[in-house]
């Protein structure tokens, strides 16, 4: 069911976020110059707020090999994979909790699921997007046959 679905990508997002250490956890991430004279490093350090700086001593820094690279991996820190986390969660308790009965699952086309509730109070509720993002954290195939 999608919903155990969400909730084991939701587990998988937090034990990655868990699994960093300390100050890639709770530390603002950054882009910062490098080496290579460009921003394709990224870097933990709060002396960076909102410009490109060269790394510092005080910084844990990686460096990628491309500048959109770098700023990508900075975008999706932890605090983005803890809110995916978050609403993976209650997309979970709502498609199983208020929605179970009437949940039906469709295989579109292109291979892709569709999680859909139409005779809900009148409302529909869509858990597409919710279940491709699992799909993705867990590293699944979109056509895959887990629903």
């Amino acid at each position: 069911m999608s919903a155990d679905l969400l909730r084991h990508a939701a587990e998988t997002l937090r034990m990655a976020v868990t699994a960093l250490l300390p100050e890639w956890r709770t530390k603002p991430w950054r882009n910062v110059l490098t080496d290579t004279e460009s921003t394709t490093g990224v870097a933990v350090c709060e002396t960076h707020a909102g410009r490109p700086i060269e790394a510092c001593d005080n910084c844990g820094h990686i460096e990628t090999y491309s500048e959109s690279l770098a700023a990508f991996i900075a975008l999706l820190g932890p605090p983005v994979a803890l809110a995916l986390a978050e609403m993976l969660e209650h997309q979970a308790d709502d498609m199983s909790d208020e929605h179970a009965e009437t949940l039906t699952f469709s295989k579109a086309d292109g291979g892709t699921y569709s999680a859909v509730c139409d005779n809900y109070g009148g409302q529909r509720w869509d858990w597409t997007a919710a279940v491709a993002v699992a799909r993705a954290v867990l590293r699944e195939p979109e056509g895959g046959d887990r629903t």
